[in-house]
Parts: C-alpha cells; structure tokens; sequence
C-alpha cells in the first residue's frame, strides 16, 4: 500500500444530506478502492504514468480556502454564467449567475439532493464498468462539482464557464464530480478551467466529468489545464452520446507536475459524431498522461481524433489512444492522429494507437509520429533573415497553434495563443510582432 492509499481508505463516508442511492455508489466505490488499490506499473494502461512521487504524498482533505480575487485567473468576457470552485469547494461569492431560459446550473451536492433533476440516472452512466482507483475514489469523496442541464431544443449562445482554481493549500487534496446533461437538440459550449494562484502550491486535484447528449444534442467541451508546477491532476471526461448527437472535447495541458487525463467518448445511438482536439505543452520534469478511448458500439457514427504535444527540458508525454468498433457498428469512419515534437535530447513521447475493429464495412486509420522540427524549414526561414532561434520558436508556435485553431470560440484561441506566445515566443518577438501573430491564429 501507499501513503496516499492509506489515506484516502482512512477517511470517512458519513455525510447524512446524501440520498440513498448516493450513499449506496459511495460505499460500493470505497469497498473497491480498498480492496483492489490505487493503479501501479503492472497496469497496463497506467505502467507509464510516474505515479511514484504522488503515492509517496501525505495529504489531507482539502479546507476553506482564504478570500481571493479572480483578477490575475484569465476569464471568459463573453461569458453569462460563471461558477467558481475553490480548492474543490464551490464559492457562492466568486460565482454569477445569468442563465438564459431553458438551463439551470448548481453545485453537486444541491443537484444531488433534487428529485426533479434525478441525477440518480446520470451519475456514473458514462464511466468504464471497471473504474480504477482514482475513479473510485472520486465517487467515494466526491465533495463537490457542478451539474448542467440544458432543456431540449435550448441553444445557449454564450459559453458557460466553470473555474476550479487552488489558493494556497499544501498538499491537500479534493475529489469532484461535474456533470453535464444536453437534453434532445440542445446546444451549449462549456468551458472547463483548472488553473492557481500560487504556483508553488501543491496539491491533488481528482476531478471527473460526465457528458450525457441525448438524440440530437450538440456540445462543445473545453478542459483548460494551467496549474500550480507541483500540482497532480488526475482528471476525466467521460461522454455517452444518443443517435445524431455531435461532440467536441478540446483538452488543453499546460501545467502541473503529473497530469493524467482519460477521454471516454462512447456511441449508444446511431449517426453520432465525436471530434477530440488535444495539446500539452510540457517543460522542466512535466508529465502529462492523454489515454483516450472511442467506442463504436452503434453504426454510422464517426470520430475524429486530433492530439498534438511540444516537448522540452526533460519532460515527458504518453498518449495511448483506442478505437473500438463493436461488431454490427457497420460504416463507421473513425480517424486518430497523434504528434510529438521534441525540443529536447531529455524530452520523451510514448505513443501508443490502438484500432480494434469487429466490423468489416468501416473506415478506420490512425498515425503518429514523434520527432524534431524540420531542418528544411529551418534553413527556410533563416535564409530569410531569421535567426536561427527565432526560427525554431516560430516553428514550435505553428505546431502548437495548429490545435487551437480548431477551436470555435474566437475568444478561447486567442487567450491560448497568448499563452503559446508567453510560453514559446517570450523574449522573440516584439509587442507589434506578437500582435500580428495573434491576429493569425485567431
């Protein structure tokens, strides 16, 4: 056993505001997570995640955090409704609510209490039957999060934001449960941001989300990940998806220490669509785990698979992507592509495609590379009159920008090519320059 194991099977599940049936998924996680423990090296799908130095963490729950202010946390002006979450506690305070006709957002632990919402149904529906530990322990000590329905046929013109942010908490840790029901032919974009105000904090952060898109319903799903340099963040987005249903996960990785992220898009209904867009941007020791997983369980449904990562220092990334097409999901068209650039002698990508397919009338491909920039462009570029270091972090932001740019909201590119600038321009360019740029990728 580890010392974290230790002290999450240490804590109590006594909350007496739970309904029954949360009680109940409470205890069977708990049960589990004793039983069979947190994943290791001889897992299969976690023996590349450097778990070690997390394991070895005494943590504790958690606690009220101080008063903040959100003036340094990069925000979405566009957007109405905004909550706020603070070291895994929803601030009332920091939040504000403006929800149009036809959706309502509250905290989990409110949502859990309401019978008109029966969230009973939605609670675990799109997570793997077999969970691993962090997942189990997230359902055991799961303390808050937020839950978003959006009624049938309500299209909500303006992204919906949702903040976790961690204050100054040492070595705590927080477990929360979002989840997301589109109702049929709705249509919403949420934006999901994980990001700190002391970036020496460090801390756990165990957070999954569930999207649940009946027949029809169109979602747009952002995961910004900015957090502390000795932050863990184990995380989830796990989706199922009715007939005619269309999906977008953009996950973007640019800080913490270890971060772990598992992409779970499952078809139950026929002529789906699901399109995941991903980017880690990694220095220093940074870790970052992309294990994604699309299941064409029904026919005519499609997936499109984009994830790229930039590699420096001696950090490391592992994408483990698998498609499986069940056996009667007959013209399925599924595409994965993963690219890793290296900046770095140090650096490492470990990538690993996976197609299962049981059907004989489908389209499937995949690839991924893993390798440096191209000298061709190089000297390109310097024969222009680019020096040479310039050149290669004009290059590194074209490769990075690629993936932004497949985001639909003109707000969200441009916040996160300032961040790409900041990251892998600083020091290059001029402000004019910069500006120039920016307006390029927006």
């Amino acid at each position: 056993m580890t010392a974290l194991h230790d002290f999450l099977i240490g804590q109590s599940l006594k909350n007496t505001a739970d309904p029954a049936w949360l009680s109940a998924l409470r205890q069977r996680a708990y049960d589990r997570l004793k039983n069979r423990g947190l994943p290791g090296a001889k897992d299969e799908e976690w023996r590349l995640t450097r778990l070690s130095e997390l394991y070895k963490q005494e943590f504790t729950f958690s606690t009220a955090a101080e008063t903040l202010s959100l003036d340094e946390v990069p925000l979405t002006s566009s957007a109405e409704s905004r909550l706020v979450f603070v070291n895994g506690a929803f601030d009332a305070g920091l939040s504000d609510h403006h929800l149009p006709d036809g959706i309502s957002i509250m905290p989990f632990e409110q949502a859990a209490a309401s019978e008109k919402l029966a969230l009973q149904s939605f609670f675990n529906g799109s997570t793997p039957h077999e969970p691993h530990g962090f997942l189990c322990a997230n359902t055991a000590f799961v303390q808050s999060g937020y839950v978003i329905h959006i009624a049938a046929k309500t299209i909500v013109e303006k992204p919906i934001e949702i903040i976790f942010v961690a204050n100054n908490q040492k070595v705590a840790a927080w477990h929360c449960r979002n989840i997301v029901i589109a109702d049929p032919l709705s249509e919403a974009s949420i934006i999901e941001r994980h990001l700190v105000v002391d970036n020496k904090t460090s801390y756990l952060s165990n957070c999954v989300t569930e999207l649940h898109l009946a027949n029809g319903a169109r979602l747009n799903f952002y995961k910004h990940q900015h957090e502390a340099e000795d932050a863990y963040h184990i995380g989830g987005v796990y989706s199922q998806q009715s007939r005619d249903s269309h999906l977008v996960t953009n996950n973007i990785a640019l800080g913490g220490k270890i971060t772990r992220n598992d992409i779970l898009a499952e078809f139950v209904g026929e002529g789906a669509h699901c399109e995941m867009n991903g980017l880690s941007v990694l220095s220093g020791k940074q870790h970052v785990d992309n294990c994604t997983e699309v299941i064409h369980a029904k026919p005519h449904c499609t997936s499109d698979e984009y994830y790229k990562s930039v590699l420096d220092d001696s950090s490391r990334s592992v994408f483990r992507g698998r498609i499986v097409v069940a056996k009667d999901a007959q013209k399925t068209d599924a595409n994965q592509q993963n690219r890793n650039l290296l900046l770095s002698g140090k650096a490492e990508a470990d990538t690993k495609p996976q197609l299962e397919i049981y059907a004989d009338d489908v389209k499937c491909a995949h690839g991924a590379t893993v390798g440096q920039l191209d000298q061709k462009s190089i000297f390109y570029l310097r024969s222009r009159g680019i020096p040479e270091e310039v050149a290669r972090a004009l290059l590194t932001f074209a490769f990075a920008s690629d993936v932004v740019n497949r985001f639909n909201l003109p707000e969200l590119r441009q916040q996160l090519s300032r961040q790409l600038t900041d990251q892998l321009l600083k020091g290059f360019l001029g402000s004019i320059e910069t500006d120039d740029l920016l307006m390029e990728s927006a």
